[in-house]
């Protein structure tokens, strides 16, 4: 290879190593407004209207983000800017986060050992089944992370 060939190869390395991706102005755009949907489409998903208890629409979402002024940051993901949006949209509108319903279920070995404990990380019991020293509880929890150490 001549010495040209060679400073271009070099060259195009160095610029593969350290270079930054050239992104249009529409490819820009678009990827912002693909991650705003999907923050819309997140808070839609992890949050409901409070009197109803059914989940809001994307466009609805999406409606209250704009009138907030909500701006996306592209350097953070998509989830941990839809958690930290949602008081922000408590201001303007009433919203939230959906209670998630748990079912638990324990072998008899283990029932009446665990019972206490995991009762006491439901916020409400909707079903407590003991069928065959067995163990079914259904319930909104409370702490999902403390129910985790439990187990």
């Amino acid at each position: 290879l001549s010495e040209q060939t060679k400073s271009i190869i070099t060259s195009f390395f160095k610029i593969l190593d350290k270079g930054d991706l050239q992104v249009s102005e529409k490819e820009r755009h678009a990827q912002a407004e693909a991650s705003f949907t999907e923050v819309a489409n997140l808070v839609s998903s992890m949050c409901v209207n409070p009197d109803t208890k059914r989940p809001y629409s994307t466009k609805v979402i999406e409606k209250a983000l704009q009138e907030t002024h909500f701006s996306l940051k592209p350097n953070r993901s998509t989830k941990q800017q839809a958690l930290e949006v949602i008081p922000k949209l408590r201001e303007t509108m009433k919203i939230d986060r959906a209670e998630m319903r748990l079912r638990v279920a324990v072998e008899a070995k283990e029932a009446k050992h665990m019972h206490d404990r995991l009762k006491s990380l439901f916020k409400c019991i909707e079903v407590e089944d003991w069928d065959r020293g067995n163990l079914e509880m259904v319930g909104l929890w409370l702490n999902f992370r403390a129910f985790l150490r439990v187990i």
